[in-house]
């Protein structure tokens, strides 16, 4: 059988690309759910390409913040780390303890 799972991903992409991302992410998710791996790889790095959860499909989002070291003697003491996480999976429906 012929390897197609990089064809069946670019295809769902192009179908929806300009015109409702969101359902393209929906199937993607649907595809990365499904136990064929070369599959579930291909729509999963698809997912993160696109800026949404590999989880749920929602959009991605950042916060940046600064994080001390101790461990320096000379300035700058801080770093800026920036995160990215989903607002479903990360915070509302995981173990976010805020």
């Amino acid at each position: 059988m012929i390897e197609m799972h990089n064809e069946v991903v670019e295809a769902v992409v192009e179908q929806y690309k300009g015109a409702d991302e969101d359902i393209a992410a929906d199937c993607l998710v649907y595809l990365s759910s499904l136990k064929v791996l070369p599959l579930a790889y291909t729509a999963t790095t698809a997912l993160e390409s696109m800026g949404r959860c590999p989880t749920c499909g929602c959009k991605l989002e950042s916060y940046t913040h600064r994080v001390y070291h101790s461990e320096v003697d000379e300035p700058p003491y801080y770093e800026s780390v920036t995160e990215v996480y989903c607002p479903y999976c990360d915070i509302r429906g995981g173990d976010y303890v805020g």
